[in-house]
């Protein structure tokens, strides 16, 4: 070529971007066509010693002040195919100079490259990236007449290599079938095209997946072909296989996990359910809630979780119980609605066997109000069972509170082992004397409290029979000669809280006792038949 003044002058040929990018000054990022949201280099760009900038945007990369130098350089490389301006990073401040090329047809993205400001630009290049598309024609046997640059560049075939060769050759074996339907449909369509998806061979032995599309030119008169159109879809498979992956991964562990799985999609109707779910619940309705609602003694309390998860987008959790001959006795819920950027996308629901946890604790809850000796209720189980007769005011009772004689003794004389098994036959004979309505429980060391149904005559009857029964101790059971039991008694009055009516009860006791001792030092005071009621 001669320029203006008559000299030669050689024009330079476009820089290849890949070899632009292997010098360490350089950084590039890869966004997509709409410039919205950052992605993979594409090819070998990657690679060092190009360093590869990753943001949610392209543009957060940059300060906000030469943003608009960054979209200007952009629109004039989607226009056409390159665009250049000044830039500043958003994390150092530093000015660098920010190309963009327009790679949308070879690769389906652009990229973007960095360089200290004042460096040489790279303008025009060759982007030597293996292309996304290209082409081959066919015979109307299948053998392959011919492959363009974009072929060889995408799978390092030749032309004189593949010319001739039939293109079932270059497709997996496993793809035979569906390639050799795709082409027979084609065949009967002429003018028409068929579209299909398979590996192709590249010359390196590896395998890329392809979406190809077979347009039927057997009818020109001129030259007779067919054209075959082929798509990189390697990455698009890779996602979605990794997407499949995924999802049975997910599906195995949500039927594989303890708890029942149910998801109420946007509408509140059932998207999913669990083996699991239909164990607990132990129906085979198809909807999972209903299922829950049909088996719940308090469906309302379902159903209001529900609405409340929807409504307000909140964690939701109620404890219910379910009808006899469910599987479970009673169930834990757990509402999770699945919030999306567009709103609420759904509710996962999840049910977990809570009966064994209820009957421990129920189970502890006993512990908690039994003495752990004799088996009776504690004071904290006697109160609370005394407590709740006093709440029905037209309750007719009495308590007893009964006091052992010269305990001490025989814990002296016999051992602490021997005492214990004294006071176990003493619960024993008085649990096995009162009625199934009477409550029996231990307040103290050798104190016991019974609390009896009915009239005051009906507690003096009890009393005496309590009385004679420990009076008659099993010969095995190791006492004193002087060993006893002082009963004292007090009969519900209007009015009478617990502690009111125990107190009573104990000082009619104390009463008791004190006849006993003055009995036992000889008093001449005539000794109670039976004991002192108050």
């Amino acid at each position: 070529m001669v320029d203006a003044h008559g000299e030669n002058k050689t024009v330079a040929a476009p820089k290849r971007l890949t070899d632009v990018l292997a010098e360490d000054e350089f950084s590039a990022l890869a966004f997509d066509p709409r410039g919205t949201w950052t992605t993979e280099l594409p090819g070998h760009l990657g690679s060092d010693p190009a360093r590869e900038l990753t943001a949610l945007a392209p543009l957060d990369v940059i300060t906000d002040a030469t943003r608009g130098s960054a979209v200007t350089a952009f629109e004039h490389a989607r226009r056409h195919g390159h665009g250049a301006g000044a830039v500043r990073l958003a994390d150092t401040d530093e000015t660098m100079w920010w190309e963009v090329f327009n790679l949308v047809d070879s690769h389906g993205c652009f990229v973007a490259t960095l360089l200290p400001h004042g460096s040489e630009p790279i303008g025009r290049v060759a982007a030597s990236l293996t292309p996304l598309r290209s082409a081959y024609e066919l015979n109307a046997t299948g053998a392959i007449t011919s492959i363009n640059d974009d072929f060889t560049a995408m799978f390092g075939w030749s032309s004189d290599e593949l010319v001739g060769t039939p293109a079932l050759s270059l497709i997996h074996p496993d793809d035979h079938e569906s390639a050799v339907v795709t082409w027979v449909e084609m065949l009967e369509l002429p003018g028409g095209s068929v579209r299909v998806r398979q590996r192709y061979r590249r010359r390196d032995g590896s395998w890329l997946w392809c979406e190809l599309t077979d347009f039927n030119e057997l009818h020109d008169p001129d030259r007779p072909h067919v054209l075959a159109e082929l798509i990189d879809v390697s990455r698009e498979v890779a996602f979605e296989e990794e997407l499949h992956r995924r999802e049975r991964l997910l599906d195995r562990l949500v039927h594989a996990l303890p708890s029942g799985v149910a998801v109420l999609d946007a509408e509140r109707r059932p998207a999913m359910q669990n083996e699991r779910w239909r164990e607990l619940v132990g129906t085979d309705q198809p909807s999972p809630i209903d299922a829950l609602v049909a088996r719940v003694i308090e469906p309302d309390d379902v159903l209001d979780a529900i609405t409340e998860a929807f409504e307000t987008g909140e964690d939701v959790d109620v404890e219910v119980e379910l009808i006899a001959g469910a599987p479970c006795r009673f169930a834990a819920v757990h509402l999770r609605p699945l919030a999306e950027m567009a709103g609420l996308d759904g509710v996962l629901v999840t049910l977990d066997d809570d009966t064994a946890r209820r009957r421990h604790e129920h189970d502890m809850a006993i512990q908690l109000r039994r003495d752990p000796l004799t088996g009776v209720l504690n004071r904290l189980g006697l109160e609370a069972s005394l407590r709740a007769r006093l709440a029905h005011a037209d309750d007719d009772l009495s308590v007893l509170y009964l006091d052992a004689d010269d305990f001490k003794s025989v814990n002296d004389l016999f051992g602490h082992a021997a005492g214990d098994r004294v006071l176990c036959a003493i619960a024993d004979r008085i649990g096995a004397t009162i009625e199934p309505g009477d409550v029996l429980g231990r307040v103290g060391g050798d104190e016991f409290i019974v609390v009896v149904d009915g009239p005051a005559e009906r507690a003096a009857l009890v009393a005496d029979r309590v009385g004679a029964v420990i009076a008659d101790l099993p010969t095995d059971v190791p006492v004193t000669n002087t060993f006893g039991m002082s009963i004292g008694c007090a009969h519900r009055e209007r009015g009478d809280g617990l502690d009111t009516l125990v107190s009573r009860a104990d000082a009619s006791m104390y009463e008791v006792k004190m006849q006993r001792r003055a009995e036992t030092r000889g008093d001449r005071r005539r000794p109670a038949k039976r004991p002192v009621l108050g």
